[in-house]
């Protein structure tokens, strides 16, 4: 609010000095309503030649504008210096054949606590208001989907707290109530294990889904798929994550009946066959008189060919079960390092053959190396590396393995010599199927490292590969969890 009001010359002076180069377009007026001065914005906006066009000329005299514009803000100005406050509108306006929109702030000249003038202050928010229309019809169509969808979302911050979400999201999060399946869960049981998940993806910024075993408030069991991927800030920080959860008990129920029915299958093939393989082997060791040699090689063709299929029906049993997240963890406490120990003791003779030796190296203290886990199906994970890496490894070289930690995962390391892998084989090598046993002239059907992938997922864990030129790491990350952080869940 000016305090005085200056001389035409004055005013010139300073919107020539202060305000000539404002983007905004600046004006003032006198009691009369007419123009004193204006800024060269005002000039280039309406077409102007120059300032002296304007002076002492009201709008209607200077442009061409709807009636009902002018009379709208001729009536602010007269309330402007009735009220001696400052008034902000916004109204739109035809600028060269264009519809533009407005904001114009209008604030009284006051002299000796009278009126003397209006200073006028308008931008062109046209863009702006554009852009916020877009985002308005946007933000209601991703509403509307979200809305739609059969499934919980929802956004927490880095304190756990509930931002946001779709219709269904804040009883399930808050209560546990699922409107779409109507089912109260019980949150008592759930909370500890979702907390400790929520800070797993906040502490390493990583994205994790699982098929989680939840109980409702009568007992009984439910099955969740839960998608959580963090918010990551331009500073690299997580402020955030967000959750998408959905009921899958359906899919679980047609999941049992085609187990029980590929169990049932299986076991009705496996149990003939493998009396078959035993009668053979009778046979074959001369419990119903001697057999000649060529006798005994069908028998042995034989043999061998009702094992290979004895273990690819193992094989599609066990396919199906990693696949379809029926497996459950038997976990317990037990010594990480004693069990690679075991391991390696196992595989000695296979890397005598081709004069390999395996090196085990750790800094970690027993207590360290003490985990809460599945030891059968680490040890299964164990073996495959190990037996790849001699497999595959160079002869006469050197394989190392060692266990470290770093915050709070354990990591397994296994590195060894071998024929340099093509990348079209990386890209894929823990896919179902993939092998580079081909180019080895090896045997092999690829579901090695696919187990081992699909076991260290189900411990929360990550798997790859690290290889330069023939220098391979097979790496494994396992977060630390104690017996009740995952108490009464299957992580598969």
């Amino acid at each position: 609010m000016f305090k005085t009001f200056p001389s035409s010359k004055t005013m010139t002076d300073l919107s020539g000095s202060v305000l000539e180069y404002c983007e905004d377009i600046i004006t003032v007026k006198n009691l009369e309503n007419k123009y004193v001065t204006c800024n060269s914005a005002f000039l280039k906006a309406f077409g102007i030649s120059k300032k002296s066009d304007i002076i002492n000329k009201s709008l209607e005299e200077i442009l061409n504008i709807d009636p009902i514009i002018i009379e709208t803000i001729n009536n602010h100005t007269k309330n402007i210096l009735t009220n001696k406050k400052t008034y902000t509108h916004t109204f739109k306006i035809l600028i060269k054949e264009k519809e533009k929109i407005i904001k114009q702030t209008l604030i009284p000249i006051i002299e000796n606590n009278e009126p003397k003038g209006i200073l006028s202050i308008s931008k062109d928010i046209t863009s702006e208001e554009n852009i916020k229309k877009n985002l308005i019809i946007q933000n209601n169509q991703l509403h509307t989907i979200l809305n739609t969808l059969q499934m919980h979302v929802y956004m927490k911050d880095k304190n756990n707290n509930y931002i946001i979400g779709n219709k269904h999201a804040e009883d399930f999060v808050k209560q546990g109530k699922d409107h779409i399946k109507n089912i109260h869960l019980d949150l008592k049981e759930a909370l500890p294990m979702i907390n400790f998940e929520d800070k797993y993806v906040l502490e390493n910024k990583k994205s994790i889904t699982k098929e989680k075993l939840t109980i409702d408030h009568q007992g009984n069991e439910h099955w969740y798929s839960v998608s959580k991927t963090p918010i990551i800030s331009n500073s690299n920080t997580a402020e955030g994550l967000i959750t998408i959860a959905h009921n899958i008990d359906e899919k679980k129920l047609r999941e049992k009946q085609k187990e029980t029915y590929l169990s049932t299958l299986t076991h009705d093939l496996k149990n003939p066959l493998q009396a078959q393989i035993s009668s053979l082997k009778m046979l074959l060791n001369g419990s119903y008189g001697e057999l000649n040699k060529e006798q005994q090689d069908i028998i042995n063709m034989i043999i061998e060919s009702g094992t290979f299929m004895n273990e690819m029906l193992y094989s599609i049993l066990t396919i199906y079960k990693y696949e379809n997240g029926i497996v459950e963890l038997c976990k317990d406490y037990f010594q990480f390092d004693k069990l690679i120990n075991t391991c390696i003791k196992e595989t000695h003779s296979l890397g005598k053959e081709k004069n390999i030796n395996l090196e085990f190296t750790t800094n970690l203290t027993d207590i360290e190396c003490k985990i809460f886990a599945d030891e059968f199906q680490l040890r299964r994970v164990l073996s495959n590396l190990i037996n790849n890496s001699i497999n595959y490894g160079f002869r006469n070289s050197t394989i190392t393995l060692s266990l470290s930690k770093i915050k709070n995962n354990i990591i397994f390391k296994i590195q060894n010599s071998s024929p340099e892998i093509p990348e079209e084989i990386k890209k894929q090598l823990f896919n179902k199927y993939a092998s580079g046993a081909k180019l080895h002239k090896k045997f092999g059907v690829g579901l090695g490292l696919y187990f081992c992938k699909k076991i260290v997922e189900a411990h929360s864990g990550n798997i790859y590969l690290e290889a330069n030129g023939t220098n391979n790491s097979f790496i494994f990350e396992l977060p630390l969890m104690n017996e009740t952080e995952v108490e009464n869940t299957i992580d598969w």
